[in-house]
This record gives C-alpha cells, structure tokens and sequence, in this order.
C-alpha cells in the first residue's frame, strides 16, 4: 500500500482519535471545574444572604452530560422574622457539556421547608414527592424560564405544635414561570387529585380533583439581581415592593368538594411590609358558587 492511500485510510481515524481525546480532556477540565465551583460554595454565600451547604458530592454523566448529585442539601435564608431554609436529602444537578443555559434538577428523599410563621414560631413543613424534577433555562446569565413537576406529592406539617392530621396530597403539581420582555413574568400553576386535611382550614374545601392558577407578575425587572444571584430574596422582595409590583391573578380555576361544578376566582396580591400577600381571590359577582379567599400575612385566616 502507497504512502498516500494509508494518509487516506489513516487519516480520518487519527483526527476521530484526536477529537475524541481533545472532548474527553473538554469533559474532564469542565467536570473538576464544576467540582471545585461546588466545593467553593460548600457552607458559604451564593447569593447575598442566601447561604447553600451539602454533606457530600459526585460528578459523572460523561461524555455527553455533566450530572451532580448532591446529598444532605440546605438552602436558607436569614430574614428579619427567622430563617427561611429548604433542606433535601438528595439533589441531582444534569446539564450538557456543550451548553450552559439550559439545566435539570431532581430531587429525592424527604424535602424539608421552614420559614418564621405569623406569631413568630418556626412552622416546618415537610415533603415527599414519588418524583420531583424541574428545567431551568438562562437568558444572558439571568433566569428566564423555570418549570417544576412532582408526582405523587405527600406534605404535612411538621411543626411542633401542629397536630398530626395536617397533612396534603396532590396527584400531580406543576409549577411554571416564564419571564417576557414586557417586564412581566407570566405563570402558571397547576394540581390533580390534590387533598388538603380539613385540620388546615383551607376556605376553599378539602378536595381538589382538578385545580389550575395562571396570571403574571407585574413590575418584573425590579427582580432581574435576584435571578442572576447578585441579590437576595429579602432584598428582591422589597425592591419589588417599593416598584409597586403585583401578581395578577387572572383565573383561578377549580373543582372541589365545595364547587363540584367547578369555579373561577380572580385578584390583585401584593407584598405586605413583611413581605407576605396581602389580598383578596373571589368569583365574580353574583357568580354561583360564591367563593373568597383572603391573604393576610400571606395565609388564609384558620
């Protein structure tokens, strides 16, 4: 065989062997790079006043992914009134090597939320999803869209005073937000087969087969430091506040054991000084069946 016939024959296969180690070495910069990103931020700030914290980590998902799973997670706040915190067991983190716009997030194991309550005590939370997964997508470095799903959700509340009947379920729950030019985010809200304890008091009944919430959020971009994580949500929600921003509840649209027909209820809610809604979601007037949901301090009156 000619010189020039094994350049033909060999060449190609040296430029796929070349390529295919220059990838893997991509791979490997990108995956200690993202390691040592992550061990950087163990215990500390990732956001002004937002502190994260994780037990252990691995990194995997080559070639095409880079894949984090995290467990023994904490997300948490310190605001004025007590901690604002979100703990999991397990969190996986997957993205593609060749794209840093785009990311999947699973959670696993029992969630765990907390957050100061309205006389001042700690109320606890706690959630087990069957599957918990959400899609976040970047926009010149700033959050622009954010789906979130769970199936086969169980919560209840873990306070230490609650008693033991405080408990949820929902069938499926979505949650989805998108940010548009207009300076508005708009979302929407939806849940199947979701039961909540009458323990709760939850003016609107206790069972839920189909219930879905959709509007927008006014006065967006007073947001934009909090979605690129230059500011933290105490400082956001103030800003917010003083922009005069609203949440336009347009239609919330439910069927329930006191609306088996089904009923649509629409608000305006704001930022209360505590940073909690304040507001009112009813029926049109004259509208059958006559239903109201007040916000004070961000709850329904028990």
């Amino acid at each position: 065989m000619s010189y020039a016939n094994r350049i033909f024959l060999y060449g190609p296969v040296g430029a796929l062997v070349l390529f295919a180690g220059a990838y893997a070495l991509f791979w490997y910069v990108s995956a200690n790079m993202l390691a040592a990103r992550l061990d950087a931020a163990n215990g500390g700030d990732i956001a002004p006043g937002i502190t994260f914290a994780f037990a252990e980590k691995s990194v995997g998902g080559f070639p095409f992914r880079l894949d984090v799973l995290l467990s023994g997670v904490t997300i948490a706040q310190q605001g004025t009134e007590g901690e604002f915190a979100w703990r999991a067991e397990r969190i996986a983190f997957h993205k593609l090597t060749y794209r840093n716009d785009r990311f999947i997030v699973e959670a696993d194991g029992l969630q765990s939320l907390s957050w100061p309550g309205t006389d001042g005590r700690p109320r606890i939370g706690h959630v087990t999803p069957g599957i918990a997964r959400g899609s976040a997508i970047l926009e010149r470095g700033k959050l622009s869209r954010l789906d979130v799903e769970f199936r086969n959700l169980t919560g209840r509340d873990a306070s230490l005073d609650a008693p033991a009947d405080r408990i949820f379920v929902a069938a499926n729950a979505q949650a989805h937000f998108l940010r548009r030019d207009d300076d508005t985010v708009v979302f929407v809200l939806t849940g199947v087969g979701v039961k909540i304890a009458p323990a709760f008091g939850f003016p609107l009944g206790s069972e839920f087969p189909e219930t879905r919430i959709e509007g927008n959020l006014i006065q967006a971009k007073s947001l934009d430091a909090l979605l690129a994580g230059e500011e933290g949500f105490a400082a956001a929600a103030e800003r917010w506040r003083n922009a005069t921003g609203v949440v336009n509840v347009t239609a919330f649209t439910l069927k329930s054991d006191t609306a088996p027909q089904g009923a649509t209820l629409q608000g305006m809610l704001t930022l209360g000084p505590s940073h909690r809604f304040v507001g009112v979601l009813e029926t049109a007037s004259g509208a059958e069946p006559a239903l109201r949901l007040p916000l004070q301090d961000g709850a329904a009156p028990e």
